[in-house]
């Protein structure tokens, strides 16, 4: 959880780079450590393709903002991420097959990703 202000601590952040787990875990480590709703998953089709449509808004909150900078950082962010708008709000669209996959036993952070760099 979020430190008592709400802000995730340098351990937490550094968790999301360092988490090993399928693309649902993921969202659901970041929904943990986000101040209000964080990502809201609805299914839906891309191409005819069944996805995962994760929406993301940040809410100005720079706990949030904190968050998504070390999100760009992840293969979560380079496999799956479709759009951003003015105002903090993300979307990413995750198969619907690959959603509870552990086809990708790496960490989620891309090589030599760390909050310190």
């Amino acid at each position: 959880m979020p430190d008592h202000d709400g802000y995730p601590t340098r351990e937490e952040l550094q968790a999301i780079l360092d988490f090993e787990g399928t693309p649902e875990q993921f969202v659901e480590y970041i929904n943990s450590i986000w101040w209000h709703d964080g990502f809201r998953v609805k299914s839906g089709f891309d191409d005819y393709l069944g996805v995962k449509r994760c929406n993301l808004s940040t809410w100005g909150w720079s706990g949030n903002e904190d968050i998504v900078g070390v999100l760009k950082q992840t293969w979560f962010w380079m496999l799956w991420w479709r759009q951003s708008n003015r105002g903090g709000h993300y979307i990413f669209e995750v198969p619907t097959k690959q959603w509870w996959s552990k086809k990708y036993p790496m960490a989620m952070g891309l090589p030599h990703s760390d909050i310190d760099k």
